[in-house]
Parts: structure tokens; sequence; C-alpha cells
């Protein structure tokens, strides 16, 4: 959490590398405020290479900013549902899980 002004604010990033990444994200991020995640900025979008588990597609990534958050767990919890509703699945081969890191239509 980041406080500016006494307000705190909740900065996360979020990935994708299979199917339509782009539409992947513009999905979760759509859908933070359902989840009462008030979306102040979004970055631009960036493509990035695996990490430890080389044999997968490449990421594309942004970040974020959401206004008045005040409880990190919270915020963790909304974007963990998020993964969960657009189907992403993690630790999908036993070498990606050993990594901690797999395919994912969203992380």
């Amino acid at each position: 959490m980041l406080k500016v002004h006494g307000e705190s604010y909740g900065l996360s990033s979020l990935g994708s590398n299979l199917g339509d990444r782009e539409a992947n994200l513009r999905a979760a991020i759509g859908t933070l405020p359902d989840a009462g995640v008030c979306v102040v900025k979004v970055s631009s979008l960036y493509e990035t290479e695996p990490v430890d588990y080389l044999d997968q597609p490449w990421f594309l990534n942004c970040g974020g900013g959401s206004g008045d958050f005040a409880c990190a767990a919270r915020l963790l919890h909304a974007l963990r549902g998020i993964e969960a509703q657009l189907g992403s699945k993690k630790g999908i081969c036993e070498r990606a899980a050993a990594f901690g890191h797999g395919h994912s239509a969203l992380r």
C-alpha cells in the first residue's frame, strides 16, 4: 500500500500469457470496480519473457493503481477472485509448479 496525503492506494500488476492477452487484461481491469476496487490509473502494456520456467508464451503485463484502498489483504483477495473468475490456472505442469509459475490467462 502507498500513502499519499493520508490516503491509501493499492499498486498491483497484471499479466497474461494465454489466449487474447490484451483482452484478458482489459477484462480483468473492467471487473475491478465490481470487486470494490476504484481504478485510478493503468500503465501502458508491456511484453515480457517468462522467468524461471521458460517453456511458455511471453507475457503481456501492465500495472495499476487503485484509489483509497486501505487494506492490502482485501485488494489481494479481490484480485485473486478475478483471476479465478477469468479462468486463471496456476502450475499447469510439474516443472512450472516447482517454480510457482505457469501458463496463465491472467496473473
